[in-house]
Formats: structure tokens, C-alpha cells, sequence
């Protein structure tokens, strides 16, 4: 009688804890994706200080980075790659930063942070809050080799995502030098695609991880921003899918800076 009344009494006090210890684990993985968020605008801001003032680009996929439209950012998600094969034929390839890359492949946006050994072996690129999907780490290892589709890497954050003016239709990227910073401004944040365990990182918490102009980094709750993305859809696109338009991405990222 004594044992069971024993098992019982741990029985309960396991299920008080489990909660409590899941929540924890849970912050810290969010304070990890801060972190990283942290360091990738530190690694930004000393590449732009060794760069003439230049923020890491984004070239686009021929022609486009041989037509004058690098940092054309009219689909928010090219901000999230690192690295880019335009031929598709480098797939599970390790990436070397020492040297030149192979023909038609670049390293894009954060990405030329790592060639330059501003943010160590690449592990910032990935939340560690995402275990599995196509934005994880699990999606590209050994650590930064090319996924088997597409021969890219594709980070857990969109990397300076926003564009000009949207509105306007002027597509061009905001901030392609340091000088261009305005404020407490989107810089970066989680990538936002649909709400789903594999691509929402901080789906129960309810919220984005955001880097800003000014260096801080924090995790920002927003039912508002969920709620909008919510709203947003996937559509057809050549080679695959664009989730959302431009204009409902910068919806979400002007409530992410408020």
C-alpha cells in the first residue's frame, strides 16, 4: 500500500512538473534563436565595415544578377537562402567557405557571412526551436550541406527581407548598405510561411523571433502578426510555390516592429 501510495505521489508531481519543465526548454530555445539572430546582425554590420558600407546581397537566379535587379526582393522568401545552385546540380554538397564556389553557385544574403568567418561554422543560420522541415537544421547536414532537390541551403530567417516600397511596387531591397539603417526597423526575423509545427518555430508561444536595424534582437508575441499570416496563401509559382504576397509580408513585418 505504501509503494503505490508513493508511485502515486510521484505520478502527480510528475505531472506538475512535465509542464513547467517543457516551458523552460522552451525559452531557451527561443533565447538560442534570438541569439543567433543577434550575431548574424553583428556579423552584418562588420562585413558592411570591411564592404564600403555594403550589406550582404541577395543575386537572384540568372538573369536577374546580370540585369541590374540584385536586392530585387519581389518575393520576400529569397531572403531565407544561404546558399544557391541556379543549374540545381549541386544537391547534398558540403559548402566550403575557403575558396571559389563552383560556376552558377553563390553564397546569398547571411550566407556571405560564413566565407567571411563572421559567425563561425553556420549553426546560426538554423532556430534551434526547428527540429524538423525543410527550414531546419536536420534539412541540411552534415551542417550546411546543399539540400537533395535544389542544391540550396535555406536558413531557419528571412535576412534582410524588406522592400522599398511595396506599395509603390518598388521591389528593391531597403537596406543594401548599413548607412541606409532607420530606427528600431525590421532587419530580420523568423521565416514566416504558413502556420505548421515544421515551419512555425515558435507556433505555441505565438510569435516571431526579429532582428532590428539598431543591433537588438528579441522574441516578439503577436497574435496580430499570426493572425495575419493566417489569412495568407500558398500559390503556383515556376519551380515550386510562393507563400503570401509582398504587400501581406510587410503587413506582418510592420506589426512585428511595433
Amino acid at each position: 500500500m505504501e509503494l503505490l501510495v508513493v508511485i502515486a505521489i510521484i505520478a502527480v508531481l510528475a505531472a506538475l512538473l512535465l509542464p513547467a519543465l517543457s516551458s523552460a526548454k522552451a525559452r531557451t530555445r527561443r533565447l538560442g534563436c534570438v541569439n543567433n539572430l543577434r550575431q548574424m546582425g553583428t556579423g552584418s554590420a562588420v562585413y558592411a565595415g570591411d564592404s564600403g558600407d555594403l550589406l550582404p546581397p541577395w543575386r537572384d537566379y540568372a538573369p536577374f544578377n546580370r540585369n541590374g535587379k540584385m536586392n530585387y526582393m519581389n518575393e520576400s522568401h529569397f531572403s531565407r537562402y544561404v546558399w544557391l545552385d541556379e543549374n540545381h546540380s549541386h544537391t547534398k554538397w558540403k559548402l566550403n567557405g575557403n575558396g571559389p564556389q563552383p560556376a552558377d553557385c553563390s553564397f546569398e544574403n547571411a550566407g556571405y557571412l560564413y566565407p567571411a568567418k563572421y559567425i563561425g561554422d553556420g549553426t546560426i543560420y538554423f532556430c534551434p526551436s526547428l527540429t524538423r522541415g525543410d527550414y531546419s537544421e536536420e534539412s541540411f547536414e552534415p551542417l550546411l550541406t546543399t539540400e537533395a532537390v535544389k542544391g540550396c541551403v535555406r536558413s531557419s530567417y528571412f535576412y534582410n527581407p524588406r522592400c522599398t516600397d511595396v506599395a509603390a511596387g518598388n521591389y528593391l531591397r531597403r537596406y543594401q548598405k548599413s548607412s541606409q539603417f532607420e530606427g528600431h526597423k525590421l532587419f530580420g526575423c523568423d521565416v514566416i510561411t504558413a502556420l505548421r509545427p515544421d515551419y512555425t518555430a515558435h507556433l505555441k508561444a505565438v510569435g516571431y523571433s526579429v532582428l532590428f536595424t539598431d543591433g537588438a534582437a528579441k522574441f516578439v508575441k503577436s497574435p496580430a502578426a499570426f493572425a495575419a499570416v493566417n489569412q495568407m496563401r500558398s500559390s503556383s509559382a515556376p519551380g515550386g510555390s510562393l507563400f503570401g504576397t509582398p504587400a501581406q509580408l510587410d503587413q506582418v513585418f510592420d506589426l512585428l516592429e511595433q
